[in-house]
């Protein structure tokens, strides 16, 4: 009876190491990746461009765009500029779906290459972007959403990043520019972002 649980734990233990070994290995397509996205107009740009369909307030002119995910990958890169450059963040890959986004981050363990695969909602108000992560994986394989959010919460207040992790959610201060973006939220695969530039 012994050496049948034994051979059962094992057979067990070979099929795990066998799913790892299929499922975590894994890159980010090259045509993904940050770094080949073509950088475009800035956020500022496309609201200046939008400005048509805006309307002017005391506090400045207010207009909502629409971005699809090439559109927000490009202001992503755009705006990162040179800290981009040499991290390996440029790898990366952002992908809207229905109401989620889906983040692509470079990860090695040891020798193997592989990444995580973070799905989220996302929103943002008054320049604060909150993201609720609603699903992890390694490569293909499922991981508990309490590792990145244990990894992250690690990386609180660091280098003056304004990133808090409570629950499942992640808050982050955007960086301060001439606009604020005054809300913003994933629908239908299209990001829907309201930002307000000062006239003066």
């Amino acid at each position: 009876m012994f050496k049948w649980i034994k051979r059962l734990f094992g057979i067990f233990l070979l099929l795990f190491i066998f799913l790892v070994v299929l499922l975590v290995p894994g890159s980010i397509p090259e045509g993904e990746q940050l770094r080949n996205v073509q950088a475009g107009s800035s956020l500022v740009d496309l609201a200046k461009n939008a400005a048509s369909n805006g309307s002017v307030t005391t506090e400045g002119l207010s207009t909502e765009l629409s971005l699809n995910s090439v559109q927000l990958s490009q202001i992503v890169k755009t705006s990162a500029g040179d800290a981009l450059e040499h991290s390996d963040y440029q790898k990366m890959a952002l992908e809207m779906n229905g109401n989620d986004l889906h983040v692509k981050i470079p990860v090695s363990l040891g020798p193997v290459d592989s990444y995580l695969d973070l799905t989220m909602t996302t929103q943002v108000e008054n320049n604060v972007l909150t993201s609720h992560l609603t699903d992890a994986k390694l490569g293909k394989l499922p991981i508990p959403k309490s590792l990145v959010l244990n990894y992250l919460k690690e990386k609180e207040g660091q280098n003056g990043a304004g990133l808090t992790v409570n629950d499942d959610n992640v808050t982050l201060q955007l960086p301060q520019a001439v606009y604020t973006i005054s809300k913003a939220h994933v629908e239908n695969g299209i990001a829907k972002v309201t930002i307000s530039i000062p006239l003066y």
